[in-house]
């Protein structure tokens, strides 16, 4: 009898050495050859594949048995549709916003066209079952999420690893706050600090007001100095903290006001002539409130907004996180449309636009749309940089008056480069009828069809198990 893993063996190295697998085959397998070299090669690797897949298997000692895949609580894309979910995977660099968009449409991926590892990362709640079914079979501790879950008991809190604590917060903190917070009272500081910290930016994500300045006031002595830092700028955001009156005019002097009659105000960063009194400046718009700031100079946050000069541009980043961290949201549209405003303007366009970056995860989809709609001279690749990972959330505005800008344009027929990635970010912004709407005139256009997978992929989601 043949050994089959010399044989498997000796055939696999004569073909990686370029030989003829016929010259070394073994006398039990000789019969089935004939005077065809490639028709006996390809018999071979078929008889030895087999041998691989079935002769050579591991003894069945080996063997663990893997409970089956979980049923999901929404249906499977529809089959025709899978190519095409697979060339847009293809294209986009992450799952998420793929996973976001069919999640939006009430369907789910195909698991052999993707599928969740063990992980902690904040998928859908829809792939939980998924998640966990990883973990079990990795041998990790798993802890089953009911939609029904709240985390008002300790046993709970403990079997329940990070990624369902966060959003299990967050559900409570939108249905119940004072529940949410007696949670946290009872159970934030047993937990990691990377831990602790993600829970206090779903607090700070989540309804943040004055009820929860009691838990932001604990926090002054926690072990952890990001955690500390975060709950300033949260107090700082609320208007509960009182900032040094002596770092607010330190501060100061590292910008010049000027008011003038009947023309408006300008905030121009001083220069900083070393890199010490630059690291200074940094620090103290970070352990300073922008509201502070703003009454500090004796003019209002607008005039403040309005106002600076954008020629320096580590003072400018050190505004924005400023804003980013105490500002309200009133405050972040109104510097990301003064930054995004400039992006049609100068040499430094692109980086005005990265500038205005950090704001966008201080809107919600509606004021994403409202900037959007007073700047209709952003090109493509722009809204693309602002827009980001929310794109999916925007198929759920029905106000598409946005879709006026340049970015449209651009798209549909002109000669200014593109790329997949910003094509992408319009079509999951758009309804599934816009999507089919534009898809449609694109290619009249002459747009190549890979720019619009993610556009024919959004308009057919709207009958997701439609063929299936």
């Amino acid at each position: 009898m043949t050994h089959l893993d010399e044989t498997y063996s000796t055939l696999r190295d004569c073909w990686i050495a370029g030989g003829q697998g016929s010259q070394v085959a073994p006398a039990e397998w000789r019969p089935l050859l004939t005077d065809d070299p490639d028709t006996d090669e390809r018999r071979l690797l078929a008889i030895a594949s087999q041998a691989f897949e079935v002769g050579l298997r591991p003894a069945l000692g080996t063997h663990t048995t893997r409970p089956p895949l979980p049923p999901l609580a929404r249906p499977v894309v529809a089959e025709r549709m899978r190519p095409l979910v697979r060339r847009v995977l293809a294209a986009e660099r992450t799952a998420d916003r793929v996973l976001d968009l069919l999640d939006r449409r009430g369907c789910t991926m195909h698991p052999l066209d993707w599928f969740p590892g063990g992980s902690d990362a904040d998928l859908p709640e829809v792939y939980r079952p998924w998640q966990e079914w990883a973990r079990e079979t990795a041998g990790r501790p798993v802890t089953t999420v009911h939609p029904d879950d709240d985390l008002d008991d300790a046993d709970d809190w403990d079997h329940l690893y990070p990624s369902a604590r966060r959003w299990l917060l967050r559900r409570l903190r939108a249905s119940d706050p004072p529940a949410a917070r007696t949670v946290l009272d009872q159970h934030f500081a047993s937990v990691q600090a990377a831990e602790r910290l993600g829970l206090l930016e779903v607090v700070g994500q989540t309804g943040l007001c004055d009820d929860d300045v009691p838990f932001l006031e604990s926090l002054a002595t926690d072990r952890s100095g990001k955690v500390k830092t975060l709950s300033r700028q949260l107090l700082m955001r609320l208007g509960h903290l009182e900032v040094d009156p002596d770092d607010l005019a330190e501060l100061c002097t590292f910008v010049t006001v000027k008011k003038k009659v009947l023309l408006p105000t300008t905030v121009s960063p001083t220069k900083t002539k070393t890199d010490v009194l630059r690291r200074r400046r940094d620090q103290l718009f970070a352990t300073t409130g922008f509201a502070d700031f703003a009454t500090a100079l004796g003019i209002s946050r607008d005039e403040l907004i309005d106002g600076w000069r954008l020629g320096d541009h580590s003072a400018t980043t050190a505004l924005v996180e400023m804003v980013v961290a105490t500002g309200t949201c009133d405050d972040a549209a109104h510097l990301a449309k003064v930054l995004l405003s400039k992006h049609t303007t100068g040499r430094n366009q692109n980086h005005h636009t990265y500038l205005a970056t950090p704001l966008a995860a201080r809107l919600d989809t509606a004021a994403h749309v409202a900037v959007l709609t007073a700047l209709p001279q952003l090109g493509l690749w722009a809204v693309h940089q602002w827009v980001g990972e929310r794109a999916a959330t925007f198929g759920d505005v029905a106000d598409v008056s946005w879709l006026s800008t340049a970015a449209f344009a651009q798209l549909c027929g002109t000669n200014d480069p593109i790329d997949v990635a910003s094509a992408n970010t319009l079509a999951l912004m758009c309804p599934p009828d816009v999507a089919a709407t534009i898809a449609e005139r694109a290619r009249e256009a002459g747009v190549g069809p890979h720019y619009l997978d993610m556009f024919t992929l959004s308009a057919e989601l709207a009958h997701p198990t439609e063929g299936a």
